[in-house]
């Protein structure tokens, strides 16, 4: 019998900017214990050309080129990060801590961040219920390394002295002083004057004075101005609450010794950027479904704008992360590896799919002994598909990779009698075959290698489609005539020909058979040196300026 437990409730599942700093200690612990961390993000759009598309004529470079113009202007509105604790308290299970933090990028002096919104984005996260006001009012701040090294240069230069503060309510910072300044004489009862409510506590030596500040902006330097102008009291915050507090002299030099102001503010703006740099001091594994935009925009976010360099992408995020899991990637490996029955269970192309099928009866049981997971308290909501909200489907993520790493454990084991629980470690050396393999849609490849050269392609060479007679290529007519027999690409490169991409090689079967006898196209292998007009222009080339060349030393030779 297994021993019963009770959960300890430690976090809230939403993280707004009112409850990131409170919850902050809880989430570096539970990373720090964790697995693994199941990681998604939510986007403010995906595409910023119609004409930047994914193709299967793509090879890795160009593809990332593709998604770096198509995903630079954009920003993330949601992330979802689950940490996957082992239980002490009962075998062979997990406890999952989701965390739904809403994002915004922050705005000052030149920090001011701009990005793009997608009609179609924002409809999508309207239809799974994402809170926008949470998004614009609560969203947690964040900065790159470089734009951290801006911020403290404005702090030095130009915050410290008051003047050419833009976008800065000078009228409540004025209001607010005036207000003190009557409640230390005590000729006032401390109403700032229409800019908020002002409240007065005691009086003497402890007695304190408080007003809510409209963001995280003003309450600091609505305390950076009091503290210069007053010498007899000392700030605090709560949230975006300043506290006004009476002190001795002697306090005030102790307080000055301890409490940086401009360094609060800072770790404050940085914000959510501390849970990526956690993430990657602790270097633990990270776990997404289909996850190479999110991996692009974290670098482009949080560490620095994405590189030109294809290669250099790779090279930083494996040295800021040093193993990443793809469960989509995962499926497919199970789909190959694993017996037909347990292969079934993995068949949802979506991250939702995949976690049903797991989660299944049959699914559960295929191979027995499958690590649980169980949610916090705090997160029962989660017990509830809430399929599109980022940290549910982190939580899916982190689930399916350690049920798929438990079906690849058993790929060889040939009876029920021995499947056993795993454990942790077992769990993570069956994902070795599968680590830093990013799963890659519609390209040459089907799959990136974060930690080295990328796969040889595996999909079916090109095709050279050309029309019969003097009738011109029709692109849209062909690609409706082959997408019948499954993914396909067609790439014009004159008025009569052009090139063909397939998906996989029973497509590329059909389209071979069906095509064979047709009247209005021929179809064949792509030869380069058949089909490519340079190549052949080149081969031409050297051809004539070989004749030339024999032509002169004849010549020469007669002389």
């Amino acid at each position: 019998m297994l021993a019963t437990y009770k959960l300890i409730v430690t976090v809230m599942v939403d993280i707004t900017n009112e409850n990131f700093e409170q919850l902050w200690p809880s989430i570096k612990e539970n990373i720090d214990k964790a697995v693994l961390i199941g990681i998604d993000s939510e986007f403010s759009g995906i595409r910023s050309s119609s004409k930047l598309k994914n193709s299967l004529f793509d090879s890795m470079p160009e593809r990332y080129a593709i998604q770096r113009q198509n995903i630079s202007p954009f920003t993330i509105t949601q992330f979802g990060l689950t940490a996957f604790v082992r239980s002490t308290e009962r075998a062979n299970t997990y406890v999952a801590h989701p965390y739904n933090f809403y994002l915004c990028p922050p705005s000052f002096g030149r920090l001011d961040a701009r990005f793009s919104c997608q009609a179609s984005s924002l409809q999508f996260l309207r239809r799974y219920r994402f809170d926008f006001n949470k998004f614009i009012y609560g969203g947690v701040p964040f900065l790159r390394e470089e734009d951290e090294a801006i911020l403290r240069e404005e702090l030095r230069l130009q915050m410290n002295s008051g003047k050419d503060r833009a976008n800065v309510d000078e009228h409540f910072i004025q209001d607010a002083c005036s207000s003190v300044s009557r409640w230390l004489s005590g000729t006032g009862a401390g109403d700032p004057g229409g800019s908020g409510s002002g409240t007065v506590s005691g009086s003497g030596p402890g007695s304190s004075w408080s007003v809510d500040a409209p963001d995280t902006n003003l309450c600091y330097l609505l305390q950076k101005e009091l503290r210069q102008r007053f010498r007899e009291i000392w700030t605090s915050a709560q949230g975006n609450n300043v506290l006004v507090t009476r002190v001795t002299p002697a306090t005030r030099r102790d307080l000055e010794a301890t409490d940086d102001l401009d360094e609060q503010f800072v770790s404050t703006m940085v914000g959510f950027s501390r849970v990526i740099r956690h993430l990657r001091a602790r270097r633990k594994p990270l776990v997404g479904h289909n996850c190479m935009l999110d991996l692009m925009l974290i670098h482009h976010l949080f560490i620095a704008p994405l590189p030109a360099d294809y290669h250099q992408f790779k090279e930083t995020i494996h040295s800021w992360f040093p193993e990443v899991y793809d469960t989509k990637h995962i499926a497919h490996t199970v789909k190959d590896l694993c017996p037909q029955q347990v292969g079934e269970q993995v068949n949802g192309a979506s991250l939702n799919k995949l976690h049903q099928g797991l989660t299944s009866h049959t699914g559960s049981t295929v191979v027995l002994h499958a690590p649980a997971v169980v949610l916090t308290d705090q997160a029962a909501r989660y017990n509830e598909e809430s399929a599109h909200e980022a940290g549910y489907d982190a939580y899916m993520a982190g689930f399916c990779c350690l049920r798929l790493a438990h079906l690849l454990a058993h790929k060889d084991v040939t009876t029920v009698d021995l499947h056993r629980p795993m454990s942790s470690r077992e769990l993570m050396s069956a994902l070795v075959p599968v680590r830093n393999s990013v799963n890659v849609i519609r390209g040459t490849v089907n799959h990136l290698s974060l930690d080295g050269p990328d796969p040889v392609s595996e999909r079916p060479r090109w095709f050279h489609l050309a029309t019969k007679g003097e009738r011109p290529l029709d692109v849209t007519e062909v690609v409706q005539l082959l997408s019948q027999y499954g993914a396909v690409d067609v790439r014009p490169f004159s008025s009569h020909q052009a090139l063909v991409a397939v998906g996989n090689f029973r497509c590329a079967k059909d389209v071979m058979r069906v095509f064979k006898k047709d009247k209005r196209y021929s179809i064949a292998q792509y030869n380069v040196l058949k089909h490519s007009p340079l190549v052949r222009t080149l081969l031409w080339s050297s051809v004539l300026v070989s004749g030339l060349g024999a032509a002169f030393l004849l010549v020469q030779l007669r002389k």
